[in-house]
């Protein structure tokens, strides 16, 4: 196990510096960084004056000190941080208390023995960040001596009630960041799919409080589904602060993103005319009115997805303009009392009185994380600095660099291109290597974006998208496509191989269709299929159509190409790679038509085509597994071919016979530039796919055939203009 100490708050923050996408979004927000602070203050002050913090620890009083520890966080008040001190003293750093644990249990339960129960297991996260800034063993010993037990036991229902996900996940997270032990990841997994099969509604995108309210079992009033806003409220804040916690680019991330996506389109889509939410998502006349809790944890979590990259700020901020406006105005009273809380309960009750004096403590945590993550919004820069003045975080890039190495990821200081490094390692502007392998990339609305393999260390975990709108600066978009982590008979079930994602737009459907070369679970290489997706948005989520063999061939590296027409190819390798064969697409570009046609035998893989001057061009590799090999030029006047080989090789330079150590994916067309071509290539590292490099060079047409020469940086002026 290992022992360090991480902190990875301050990462978190630097990473929304320099690539925030929606700060022009400022100008629809009713509100200013001062203002901001102020009702911090007026709310925290207002309820630690009258509430003295010699509270017990169970949930709902830990779960308001989850919302005053990221108080501290954004503004540094030291009485934020006392008051938190006293109350974990008060509680001996414990939840539940007793040591039998022949007695512990995790039913519902507020007495001593419960030690297993969430309710009693949220209090852990502010003893964590407590002890992130006075690293006193004692803070966490307990945590850890019950989440230690917990996971050596064969159960994983523990999680029975979406409370519990934010109660406990992040406490996970955290754990694993103090200790890096990676079983509390693999357990929050094991313990998440649970809660996720028994209680989330993939056709509403949103989760049951629990078993008791799935429908039809249960309804509302008006025979409806019944959502419970805190109770989704609870697992939306509950994601973000995994998200934020986990690793870029570990293997369980793309599940929890697909489902933080999921619910923020579901509560976008539910939040009432005046800004709030109702109890009842669905059914607003079911127990109609403001409600404050539920309102606060969902105004947070798009925040953070905001701040993070995570949610479209253009989508998202409008929801949160009006949703900030309710709990500014409304919610939060000029005593500093927060209003329209609904009282401790598990639904939606009709004919409860929820009004200005309905006030609670959860409710009160859940206004100040929604405040400190607008903080953070509005002004990045100085709540990053803030909360290292506060005492979290470490600020230069070395100890970033040695933090990742102990927390699993590779994060380092925000860096800024002004031209590509040939094979050095690439950082997006979250300061994380770019995870984008066997891609391709595609121009849409003045910008590019990039989709590849996304790499654990050998899985292969989706299809990731970046964007830039300079070729240098790639910002990560997330997961446009993710295998599916609940179905294991699916044919995108975790554990398939995803290989050489390709994006195209279709301008008469308005539909973005991803293809990929697909190898089902368990099964080696061989299914050798071509799969299909689309998205109405370019950055996804994609939604998966099929898998197949176009016309019964088998299809394994692959790319397609628009040609000047506007009609789409699929180019790919078959029978054992011997074969490269190109088949027209539908209209629609999701299938593949019958005409279908060998270009040649030739064991070669990897192609990348262009289009220059009457002429197509294609670039292609020998089939030497990861081993890097000679490149080979082809070229014809039709893409049915003839296709020629040139025995020239089109590379130049130290390396060229084995193609600079790597391997052809894509020739990127430069937009706005004449003749202007990009020849990309991955540097693959078998031992750590996540880790493979990237080859980016200009493809040199001044000749009788295009030429590539080895150039260790380079711009783009280099092309001429048009």
């Amino acid at each position: 196990m290992n022992s360090r100490i991480v902190y990875p708050v301050v990462l978190v923050l630097l990473s929304i510096l320099g690539c925030r996408t929606g700060r022009q979004q400022q100008s629809i927000l009713n509100t200013s960084p001062d203002s901001v602070r102020a009702l911090i203050s007026k709310v925290n002050n207002y309820w630690q004056e009258d509430h003295p913090p010699t509270q017990r620890a169970f949930w709902d009083e830990a779960a308001y000190h989850s919302g005053n520890m990221e108080a501290y966080k954004v503004t540094a008040n030291p009485q934020y941080r006392r008051y938190a001190e006293s109350w974990a003293t008060h509680n001996q750093w414990k939840g539940a208390a007793s040591n039998d644990r022949a007695a512990w249990k995790y039913s519902y339960g507020e007495s001593n023995e419960y030690v297993l129960f969430g309710d009693w297991q949220i209090c852990f996260q502010t003893y964590i960040d407590l002890y992130q800034l006075d690293p006193d063993p004692a803070k966490i010993a307990r945590a850890k001596e019950v989440m230690e037990y917990q996971m050596s036991t064969s159960a994983n229902d523990y999680w029975w009630w979406v409370d519990g996900l934010y109660m406990v996940m992040p406490v996970m997270t955290k754990l694993y960041q103090v200790t890096g032990d990676e079983q509390y990841l693999d357990k929050l997994h094991d313990y998440f799919l649970f809660a996720d099969k028994l209680m989330y509604d993939s056709t509403e995108q949103l989760y049951y409080r629990d078993a008791k309210y799935i429908y039809p079992k249960h309804k509302t009033s008006n025979g409806k589904k019944d959502f419970w806003a805190r109770g989704d409220g609870w697992v939306f804040a509950g994601l973000a602060k995994v998200l934020a916690d986990l690793p870029a680019d570990h293997a369980y991330r793309s599940l929890y993103e697909s489902r933080f996506r999921s619910l923020a389109g579901a509560i976008k889509n539910s939040q009432q005319p005046e800004g709030y939410w109702s109890r009842s998502l669905l059914d607003p006349q079911h127990a109609p009115g403001p409600e404050t809790s539920g309102t606060a944890f969902f105004t947070y979590g798009l925040l953070w997805g905001i701040n993070n990259n995570v949610l479209d700020a253009k989508t998202y901020m409008p929801v949160v303009a009006k949703s900030w406006n309710y709990l500014s105005q409304t919610a939060v009273q000029p005593s500093g009392k927060i209003g329209y809380v609904q009282p401790i309960g598990e639904r939606a009750i009709p004919g409860q009185v929820v009004d200005q004096q309905s006030t609670a403590n959860f409710g009160v945590g859940a206004v100040l994380l929604a405040a400190a993550e607008m903080l953070r919004y509005l002004e990045p820069e100085k709540t990053a600095a803030t909360t290292v003045a506060a005492g979290f975080g470490i600020t230069t890039a070395a100890a970033g660099q040695d933090q990742a190495a102990a927390s699993g990821g590779t994060a380092v200081a925000t860096p800024r291109y002004d031209r590509f490094h040939t094979g050095q390692p690439w950082y997006d502007t979250k300061g994380q290597l770019i995870n984008a392998h066997g891609g391709g990339v595609l121009y849409s609305k003045d910008r590019y974006y990039w989709f590849g393999e996304k790499r654990g260390r050998h899985a292969s975990e989706g299809v990731t998208v970046y964007s830039s709108k300079d070729l240098y600066n790639w910002t990560d978009e997330g997961l446009a496509f993710s295998p599916d982590y609940t179905d294991t008979t699916s044919d995108i079930a975790y554990g398939c191989v995803m290989e050489r994602p390709k994006v195209i737009y279709n301008p008469k459907t308005k539909k973005y269709v991803l293809w990929f070369h697909l190898e089902l679970k368990g099964k080696g290489y061989s299914a050798a299929r071509a799969a299909v997706a689309v998205s109405d948005k370019v950055t996804g989520p994609y939604r998966y159509l099929n898998s197949f063999r176009p016309n019964g061939n088998m299809s394994r590296d692959m790319t397609l190409f628009v040609d000047k027409d506007g009609s789409a190819y699929h180019i790919y390798s078959s029978r054992e790679n011997y074969d490269l064969r190109i088949a027209k697409l539908s209209p629609d570009f999701c299938s593949a038509t019958t005409q279908d046609t060998l270009l040649f035998s030739n064991h070669r893989e990897a192609p990348a085509l262009f289009y220059h001057d009457q002429q197509y061009y294609m670039i292609t590799s020998g089939c030497t597994g990861w081993a890097p090999n000679k490149a080979i030029l082809h070229s014809a006047k039709s893409l049915w071919g003839p296709w020629t080989a040139h025995p020239e090789n089109p590379l130049l330079g130290p390396g060229a016979e084995l193609t600079y150590g790597g391997q052809s994916t894509y020739i990127l067309p430069v937009e706005g530039k004449k003749d202007a071509f990009i020849f990309m290539a991955d540097v693959w590292k078998p031992d750590n796919l996540r880790e493979s490099g990237y080859i980016w060079l200009p493809i040199d047409l001044e000749g009788k055939l295009p030429r590539i020469n080895w150039k260790d940086n380079w711009q783009l002026d280099l092309f001429a203009k048009p």
